[in-house]
């Protein structure tokens, strides 16, 4: 989603998972830049993605503030900031049925 948006992926970080009740919570924090439209397109790609993500703790500031950064700003760049992205998953029942035997094993 990111480079089809023209959009650089600086940092990706997970963070530790979240058990709740039904499911687990996946987080993840990015460090993101390029163009403020292509920003917004990055978004709308994630969110058509078939996964859930959901986006937040977004902290956005423009790229000249940002000139402090160990990496080069590409040409055109207007927005980077820090957001994160957080997926979910379940974990499968046990269904207390025996283990299928080895080959070889009776």
């Amino acid at each position: 989603a990111a480079s089809a948006s023209n959009v650089q992926i600086r940092r990706f970080t997970a963070k530790p998972v979240v058990a709740r009740e039904y499911h687990y919570d996946m987080p993840f924090e990015l460090q993101a830049d390029g163009p403020y439209f292509n920003l917004l397109d990055f978004f709308s790609r994630l969110s058509r993605l078939s996964r859930i993500i959901n986006v937040g703790d977004i902290d956005f500031e423009d790229a000249q503030g940002a000139k402090k950064a160990n990496y080069p700003i590409r040409p055109g760049t207007s927005v980077t900031g820090v957001f994160t992205a957080t997926t979910f998953f379940t974990k499968p029942a046990d269904t207390g049925a025996p283990k299928p035997a080895t080959a070889g094993k009776p």
